[in-house]
């Protein structure tokens, strides 16, 4: 047999990874394999790498991840009670695995562990069409069951028979497909939970409808026991029974996991009444799931959610966090009894329900929280680095849902963490940390309930459920409303266009499609105060072989004495949303002259929507000056990604929707920004012209080392080229005036700003969606009426921009946009 061997050296997952096992037996080499264990075995397929996990089915806790080499794609695992052996199936090559997990037999955790896997031909499954990713260990024989309705066995005893295959029977087709099955033994005479059954949930191709499939190992018959009442996308790919007969399953794409109570099934119960959400776990691609059923679970202490529950929940409420002070809110936490049957009485705030403030610093409980708006609020961890995630109830249904989420993932500093900035100073921090809770408009008015979860890992977590180290704090909040007024630039439904040619001081290919977002500008009045400021919008096109980085400065457009300072803004945080490939996203940055803090929570790419957030340091040296919203650092370093959707990016140069007919396909680079203000007076009109874009040359961009005559990329310094609108002057933190009266730049830095002999500009503005030329085409042939237009300061061809006088742009099938002049 060829056996693969992988050997592990790093101490973190030596010390974790035996939880597998209760005992060990000599091995040949003078290690020792694992016995029947009271942790379940996963293997996940995700990004094209099997891993390798034991998880607590209690908590859906895992231990780190071991990448196998070479590649292997590993299902339909099962336990041997015989051998003590996992068993699994390359889905790739039809081969049959014995997974070895052997530890030296010492008690020196810093010694390695190491797996084996042999490889086992089938020369019986060879030229037929079974899918054996549903599969268990029975005894001696591993069980395959191929959907829709055929279940087959393998012989892994010594004998003549071994490893020959059997098909055990057909049932009725399933209409719904199976993701894994696992088998209920009968355990001892005295045992009245199991069944000697096979169990599994099927669910539609694109999931939901979930029902509990039943399979009996001696004819393959297949029976629906019905439906269980929940609706998560895929396939439920990883299944484990404990030693009382409940059935645990894990979605592969929201990692939950459930248990469900097969005696109570067996004796009537309906299956919806006999599921609970056990756990939030992690997803992937493709789950499998084994474990020895006879090993009982570990007893753990929880920490339990306290909010009123709503009785059409069922058993699928229950927020419990593993009991944990390292990971937990405040300075304690209230270790509830294990009988979850007692917190039906126990609703309101619990004695350990103290890690969460306003930012005031006045208690969260019952404190008044404004509808439509934007309040601070302060996190207080101890221990290590610990992520919160938060839900308020907002219409008040005693249900906390997925769409109510406001925390997601956010990253809390414990005391004497340390920062560094974007200047290389170092911050201790306090142990606080401030976030955002966006409230919407439309909410139920009146006293409600806001749930927080802590956790040690970064992962997308249910407000229900049980999770890892940490602790459920729930608080009663009043919702509160005051009347505010809303106006939009361009409209409320409408978008602005900005297009940038990056190439300044040359014009180039000149065809404006090298940076161009689509945005729209929200402002929130109280009265004729500005409350506070949503920006929302996408990168629409990318045409540049350069790294551009795009921002707004707080500074009214037409004029460039009334503007925002870093003082005025309300929250030292605020948050932002982008959505896209996470690895590479840049940080919205909230910038004053020189200073700025920015703390980064990065997920994993399996999260296309990411919350960061961002805070901006209390010494402030001069509040004199404009602030300052990055967006992007580098929009082409996040295009450039692999994990991004390419179907409108082509060449070296990562070019993103330039061609033609291509102006809507492909992934959606979106980004939303939310701006707490303080009670800054502002005429409305003068607020619509607040906000002033640019672009910028991201960091290491070698464009500003080739003009100015920099020799080295270290010279190179974060965002000190700057191209802006035309007649607009650069920001201070920008050195583009070095550069102004170069090449066909005729700026004089005082009155005239990034134009040329001609007054043409290197940006353009226009008050709703406009299409620009296809690649390297210049916008003078593909708008024939522009440079007319220009020269003749506005008074001319002011219909240059629309459908009938354009010849060939990205997107010629798009119908026009709507009327309106552009500003240069």
């Amino acid at each position: 047999m060829n056996k693969i061997k992988l050997s592990l050296l790093t101490s973190t997952m030596i010390c974790s990874f035996p939880t597998l096992a209760i005992d060990y037996d000599s091995y040949s080499d003078g290690a020792v394999i694992a016995e029947c264990g009271e942790h379940g075995l996963m293997t996940q397929i995700s990004n094209n790498k099997t891993f390798l996990r034991a998880m607590s089915l209690a908590t859906g806790e895992v231990v780190d991840d071991f990448e196998y080499q070479p590649y292997v794609r590993i299902n339909g695992v099962g336990y041997n009670t015989l051998d003590n052996h996992y068993y699994g199936m390359d889905m790739s090559t039809k081969e049959l695995l014995k997974i070895i997990i052997k530890k030296n037999n010492s008690d020196d955790v810093d010694l390695p562990i190491d797996y084996e896997l042999e490889r086992i031909p089938l020369p019986d499954l060879v030229g037929t069409n079974y899918r054996l990713y549903v599969a268990d260990v029975v005894s001696g024989y591993w069980y395959g069951f191929s959907n829709p309705n055929t279940l087959i066995r393998i012989n892994l005893n010594e004998g003549a028979d071994q490893y020959n295959l059997e098909v055990v029977g057909s049932g009725s087709n399933l209409s719904n497909y199976l993701g894994d099955m696992a088998y209920n033994e009968i355990i001892g005479e005295e045992d009245v939970t199991g069944d000697n059954m096979f169990y599994g949930v099927g669910s539609g191709r694109k999931g939901g409808n979930a029902d509990l499939i039943r399979i009996d190992p001696t004819t393959g018959q297949n029976t629906n026991l019905g439906n269980l009442g929940i609706s998560d996308p895929g396939f439920f790919g990883a299944t484990y029974f404990d030693n009382s007969g409940n059935l645990y399953v894990a979605n592969n794409k929201t990692g939950n996991v459930y248990k469900i109570d097969i005696p109570s099934i067996n004796s009537g119960t309906n299956p919806s009444d006999a599921i609970t959400l056990s756990a939030n776990g992690f997803s992937a691609q493709g789950n499998d799931g084994a474990r020895c059923q006879q090993a009982a679970l570990p007893t753990e202490d929880f920490d339990y959610g306290h909010a009123p529950r709503s009785s059409s929940l069922s058993g699928l409420d229950f927020s419990k966090s593993r009991y944990a002070p390292t990971y937990s809110l405040g300075e304690s936490v209230e270790v509830d009894l294990s009988d979850i049957v007692n917190i039906d009485s126990d609703y309101g705030q619990d004695s350990g329900d103290d890690g969460v403030f306003l930012a005031s610093g006045v208690t969260l409980q019952n404190a008044n929280v404004e509808e439509d708006m934007v309040t601070e609020i302060t996190v207080k961890v101890s221990g290590g680095l610990t992520y919160v995630s938060g839900w308020i109830d907002f219409n008040n249904n005693e249900i906390f849902e997925n769409s109510e989420q406001v925390l997601d993932a956010a990253l809390a500093y414990p005391k004497g963490h340390k920062i560094i900035t974007t200047d290389g100073d170092e911050i201790i921090t306090t142990g606080e940390t401030n976030f955002n809770i966006d409230v919407p408009n439309g909410v139920e008015l009146g006293t409600t309930w806001v749930r927080f979860r802590s956790s040690d890992v970064d992962m997308k977590m249910s407000p229900y459920g049980a999770s890892g180290p940490g602790e459920v704090e729930d608080y009663q909040i009043n919702l509160t409303n005051t009347i505010h007024e809303n106006i939009y630039f361009p409209s409320k439904d409408g978008f602005a266009t900005v297009a940038f040619e990056d190439k300044w001081p040359e014009q180039a290919d000149y065809d404006f499609n090298d940076v161009v977002i689509k945005y729209r500008q929200e402002f929130m009045f109280e009265n004729n105060y500005l409350r506070r400021i949503d920006i929302v919008g996408q990168v629409a096109h990318y045409g540049a072989k350069y790294n551009n980085g795009f921002g707004f400065e707080l500074m009214q457009y037409d004029d460039p004495t009334n503007f925002i300072t870093t003082s005025q803004i309300e929250s030292k945080v605020f948050d932002s949303k982008i959505g896209g490939p996470s690895e590479t996203l840049p940080n919205v940055v909230l910038r004053h002259n020189t200073e700025e803090i920015q703390v980064d929570v990065d997920h994993g790419l399996d999260r296309p929507t990411i919350r960061r957030q961002i805070i901006v340091p209390e010494d402030v040296t001069n509040d004199t000056l404009p602030a300052v919203v990055r967006i992007f650092d580098d929009i082409k370093e996040v295009i450039d990604d692999p994990s991004f959707d390419n179907t409108c990016i082509f060449d070296e140069n990562a070019f993103y929707r330039t061609s033609q007919l291509c102006g809507l396909a492909g992934d959606d680079l979106t980004f939303s920004v939310s701006i707490p203000i303080k009670d800054l007076e502002i005429s409305k009109n003068d607020a619509l012209v607040l906000l002033k874009p640019f672009i910028f040359s991201s960091p290491n961009d070698l464009r500003y080392s080739d003009l100015l005559g920099y020799n080295d990329v270290v010279d190179v310094k974060d965002r000190k080229l700057e191209i802006h609108l035309k007649n607009k002057d650069q920001t201070v933190n920008s050195e583009s005036s070095l550069l102004f009266g170069s090449s066909a730049d005729r700026s004089n830095g005082s009155t005239t700003f990034f134009l040329d002999d001609n007054g043409m500009p290197w940006g353009l503005l226009f008050s709703h969606e406009w299409y620009p030329p296809r690649f390297g085409l210049p916008i003078t042939d593909a708008y024939p009426k522009f440079r007319n237009f220009v020269e003749s300061g506005g008074t001319l061809d002011q219909d240059w921009y629309t459908e009938e006088n354009r010849l060939s742009t990205v997107n010629d099938i798009v119908s026009d946009a709507a009327s309106a002049e552009p500003s240069e």
